[in-house]
């Protein structure tokens, strides 16, 4: 009968060590994968951060020339592209209201005139 329980026992230490080291690797496995989506998932960030930094500095160079206007609208389209907006609509709505918004607010709230540039004339 002892040899019979040692035996009982001998089995379920065996199995508990295969399932601890297979739980082990499972989570292993989903740490590794949590890690990989958020390290793509920083690069992506990197990524939209470099592009924006690089149509704001664009932006900037031609913002005296076109003006605030015609340099705004393609400026803010394309951060909303960045930040995964495609609806070709609410492209349009957004770039060009918060375009029209941001110059009532400066021009005639805070008094401030913005650069007219090519609509020099025309936009009061």
């Amino acid at each position: 009968a002892v040899t019979s329980s040692n035996s009982s026992r001998n089995r379920l230490e065996h199995h508990r060590a295969i399932s601890s080291t297979a739980s082990a690797s499972s989570s292993s496995a989903t740490a590794n994968a949590s890690l990989a989506a958020r390290s793509h998932a920083a690069r992506v960030a990197r990524g939209r951060a470099a592009w924006a930094l690089g149509a704001f500095i664009v932006y900037l160079a031609v913002l005296p020339g076109l003006g605030f206007i015609v340099a705004t609208v393609p400026f803010f389209g394309t951060l909303m592209v960045l930040f995964d907006e495609r609806r070709p609509a609410m492209l349009a709505a957004g770039a060009i209201g918060a375009t029209v918004l941001l110059y009532l607010v400066f021009r005639h709230g805070f008094g401030i005139f913005l650069p007219a540039g090519v609509l020099a004339g025309i936009v009061p």
